[in-house]
């Protein structure tokens, strides 16, 4: 939270925008084509894409599954009556 009220952090944010901004600026300047800073092709970018969706769809399989076995759990409550009763006394 005290990073949110540092003032340095917001200076190096604006700092890092300012510096692309001038990039940008002088891409427009020079009539430098834009398709330089493209880097990766479409065909990487959709391989990248589905390399993301399968990995979203394994971790919602996952969380799904953890969950129901959460709820299948049965608690032990004389362990924890135990253990409770132990740090009573």
């Amino acid at each position: 939270i005290s990073w949110l009220f540092n003032v340095t952090g917001y200076r190096e944010l604006y700092s890092l925008y300012n510096i692309k901004h001038k990039c940008m600026k002088e891409f427009a300047k020079e009539k430098k084509n834009i398709q330089l800073l493209n880097i990766a092709s479409i065909h990487d970018l959709d391989i990248l894409n589905n390399s993301i969706r399968g990995t979203e769809t394994e971790i919602n399989e996952r969380l799904s599954t953890d969950i129901e076995d959460f709820y299948n759990d049965e608690y032990n409550f004389d362990f924890i009556d135990m253990v409770q009763d132990d740090f009573d006394e």
